[in-house]
C-alpha cells in the first residue's frame, strides 16, 4: 500500500511538472514582451470580459519562429487563405501570417488557447478617409497569444 500511495504522488507530481513546463514552452525563447500592446490588447470596457493577450516581439526570422511552433502546437490555416498565399502592406512589403492552436480546437474561434505569428510588427492599423494605414511598422516578428479564461 506504501509503494502504491508513493506512486501516486509520483504520478502527481510528474504530471504538474508536464503541464507547468507545458505552459512556459509556448513563448518563443528570447522573445520579449510588448508591455504597452499588451495594456492595449487587454483593455476592456466595464463588466466585459476578454481573452489574455500577450504581445511578444522577436528579432529572429518569420521561419525560424513558425518552426518553433509548429513543433509545440498544430498549425491553423484561416478559411479562404491558402497556404503559402501572400499578403502585402500598402507599401508592398510582404505581411507574413500563422495561427497555432494549442488546446486541439478544430479552429481559433472555439479554441481556449491559440498564437497567431506574424511580421512585420503593426502596432496600430488605422483609416484615412476609405484607406487602411498601418502605424509603428517594424521589421521584427511579433508573436501574439490568446488565452481565454
Amino acid at each position: 500500500m506504501k509503494i502504491f500511495k508513493q506512486a501516486c504522488v509520483f504520478f502527481c507530481f510528474v504530471l504538474l511538472c508536464g503541464t507547468v513546463f507545458a505552459g512556459e514552452c509556448k513563448t518563443y525563447p528570447g522573445s520579449k514582451i510588448e508591455e504597452k500592446a499588451t495594456e492595449e490588447a487587454n483593455k476592456t470596457l466595464p463588466g466585459a470580459t476578454t481573452p489574455r493577450t500577450t504581445v511578444y516581439t522577436s528579432s529572429d526570422s518569420f521561419n525560424a519562429v513558425v518552426s518553433f511552433y509548429r513543433n509545440v502546437a498544430r498549425e491553423y490555416v484561416m478559411p479562404g487563405q491558402g497556404k503559402g498565399e501572400e499578403k502585402h502592406l500598402p507599401s508592398g512589403e510582404v505581411l507574413n501570417e500563422a495561427y497555432f492552436i494549442f488546446d486541439g480546437s478544430e479552429d481559433l474561434m472555439n479554441s481556449r488557447f491559440w498564437a497567431k505569428v506574424q511580421r512585420p510588427y503593426i502596432g496600430r492599423i488605422g483609416a484615412k478617409g476609405l484607406e487602411t494605414t498601418f502605424e509603428d511598422v517594424r521589421d521584427v516578428t511579433m508573436i501574439i497569444t490568446v488565452e481565454k479564461q
